[in-house]
C-alpha cells in the first residue's frame, strides 16, 4: 500500500531527473545559457508525452524567434501600470520602496526594454487535443504580484496572460 506514495524519479538524458505529481512530471530546463527554470510536462503515470517533451527540448532554440512576439505584448501590459505610476492618486507608486524601481519602469518604452525588464521564470507544457500548449512563466519589474503567461498551441502564439 505504501508503495502507492513512493515518489517517482525518471532521468531524462537531455532534461534530467523528472518527477512525478500526478499527471504532471516536473524538472528544470535550462532555457537559457546559464538561466534554468522550473518545468512541468503534462504526461502518463510512466512517461510525459513524447509530444511535450519534443517542445521542451526545442524551446531554448526557439526561444529568441518567440521574443520578437510576445515582447510587444509585455510592453502593452505594462502601459496602465506605467500610466498608475505617474498618476499619484492611484497610490500605485506607493508600492515601491525604492524610488529607482520606479525610474526604470517609466523608462520602458520599447517591447525590446519590456523583454529585459522580464525574467522567464518557469514552463509548462501539456495537449489540449492534438496541439501542444506550451506556456513561458514571466516575473516582469511592473506587475511584481503576478506571474505573466505567453500562451502557445504549436507554437503559434495565442495570448499573454496577466496571472498565472
Amino acid at each position: 500500500m505504501f508503495g502507492l506514495f513512493k515518489k517517482v524519479i525518471i532521468e531524462h538524458p537531455t532534461l534530467g531527473p523528472l518527477t512525478r505529481h500526478g499527471k504532471e512530471w516536473e524538472g528544470e530546463i535550462e532555457i537559457q545559457r546559464g538561466l534554468k527554470v522550473s518545468l512541468d510536462l503534462e504526461g502518463t503515470r510512466e512517461a510525459p508525452h513524447a509530444q511535450v517533451v519534443a517542445a521542451a527540448l526545442e524551446l531554448p532554440s526557439k526561444l529568441p524567434s518567440l521574443m520578437p512576439i510576445i515582447s510587444p505584448h509585455l510592453l502593452e501590459h505594462l502601459e496602465p501600470y506605467r500610466d498608475a505610476l505617474s498618476d499619484p492618486e492611484t497610490g500605485y507608486a506607493d508600492f515601491f520602496d525604492d524610488p529607482s524601481e520606479i525610474a526604470r519602469i517609466q523608462a520602458i518604452v520599447t517591447p525590446q526594454d519590456a523583454w529585459s525588464a522580464s525574467t522567464i521564470c518557469g514552463v509548462s507544457i501539456g495537449l489540449e487535443g492534438k496541439k501542444v500548449v506550451t506556456l513561458v512563466k514571466f516575473d516582469t519589474e511592473w506587475d511584481v504580484e503576478h506571474a505573466l503567461g505567453a500562451f502557445f498551441h504549436d507554437w503559434e502564439f495565442m495570448e499573454l496572460n496577466a496571472s498565472v
